[in-house]
């Protein structure tokens, strides 16, 4: 539908934020983030949020408030699996108010 983002595109920008994060609570390896924003740029997926007319006026802030109302959330925290690199991860336990504070710091 034309207001609609499409499940392709939801996961794709959602995997680079995850990277985001990953990156800016240094788990991520180096590199990898711009990577992944190359890859899947270069098969035609958005990769930001500005890369998609549909959230292009969206802040990850914005975004941080819904993961709030995830079925993952434990208490005050929610389980997030961040990329370390190419085939490899980890299962982490992020406060929400942290969630928030770097979700608003991202572009």
């Amino acid at each position: 539908a034309g207001g609609e983002i499409s499940h392709g595109y939801a996961v794709s920008m959602g995997m680079v934020l995850a990277a985001k994060f990953a990156d800016v609570l240094c788990v991520a390896r180096e590199g990898f983030t711009q990577m992944l924003i190359n890859d899947l740029r270069s098969v035609g997926l958005p990769a930001l949020l500005e890369d998609c007319p549909l959230t292009a006026n969206f802040k990850p802030g914005d975004l941080a408030e819904a993961v709030g109302k995830d079925k993952k959330v434990t208490g005050n925290s929610i389980r997030f699996i961040l990329p370390k690199g190419l085939q490899e991860v980890e299962d982490i336990q992020i406060p929400l108010d942290k969630i928030k504070e770097i979700a608003d710091d991202l572009r």
